[in-house]
């Protein structure tokens, strides 16, 4: 009985020592792909990043990944918030109260899809000739398409058109993801909005400068390998949780 204890608390410290480990390596790999990219997003092969990623002039939207502190810094830069995950800092849910309209507008279902982005994409939908049909939330490759591309900077891309609610036009506009599972870069009409590099945590976008109330609007992204979907080395990818404005 004493042996069989004895053996317990071996494999938890085992355990203990390897998960340990794993942290480690996650952290100093974060912290070497901060500092390979101090600035702007860093030059490779995918469409999204031979694109000029800058904030169109007067704009000052945020990208807040994971919850990150609101900033106004370029929302093409690579911030690794200090470690391995951003401080949590998020706009709280909207709620549903008997009697009182919802605040929310849901962007759950039907989205464009494209697993191999051509050279052409810039942000916009119409730039890409031929969109597949996916349903959000969901992991594509469950829906009879390949799964996640493995290479770092060669992405799969995404498009949603929506409406936005004429009574907006003086409203603070916030997009929230409950879970993008890759690194994320996202364009609202054409412009450049933000990234995130958070795995499946909840990150949202203040996109109030680029959304058109009243009148028709387009969301695009682009759902890549990042530093959390290489190391736990999975296969899959892409918004399976909820997506809405608020």
């Amino acid at each position: 009985m004493q042996a069989n204890r004895c053996r317990s608390v071996w494999v938890t410290v085992a355990w203990t020592a390897a998960a340990a480990a794993v942290w480690w390596l996650c952290a100093a790999a974060s912290s070497a792909h901060a500092q390979a990219t101090p600035g702007a997003v860093e030059t490779g092969t995918s469409a999204a990043e031979r694109m000029d990623f800058s904030r169109p002039a007067g704009a000052t939207p945020s990208g807040r990944g994971g919850g990150a502190a609101e900033s106004t810094r370029d929302p093409g830069r690579v911030d690794s918030g200090g470690g391995v995950l951003p401080p949590i800092r998020l706009t709280p849910r909207s709620v549903d109260v008997p009697g009182i309209a919802d605040a929310r507008l849901d962007l759950n279902g039907e989205w464009g899809f494209v697993h191999d982005v051509p050279e052409s994409f810039d942000g916009r939908g119409a730039s890409v000739s031929e969109w597949d049909a996916v349903r959000v939330p969901g992991h594509f490759a469950f829906q009879g398409l390949p799964r996640m591309h493995e290479e770092f900077g060669v992405p799969v891309a995404y498009r949603k058109a929506f409406d936005v609610p004429a009574g907006w036009a003086d409203a603070r506009v916030m997009l929230r993801f409950e879970s993008v599972d890759g690194l994320t870069r996202l364009w609202v009409n054409g412009h450049p909005a933000g990234e995130n590099d958070i795995a499946t945590l909840p990150s949202e976008f203040d996109i109030t400068a680029f959304v058109r109330p009243g009148q028709p609007n387009e969301i695009t992204l682009t759902v890549e390998t990042s530093l959390a979907t290489y190391w736990s080395r999975r296969e899959l990818g892409g918004i399976n949780r909820d997506v809405y404005l608020q």
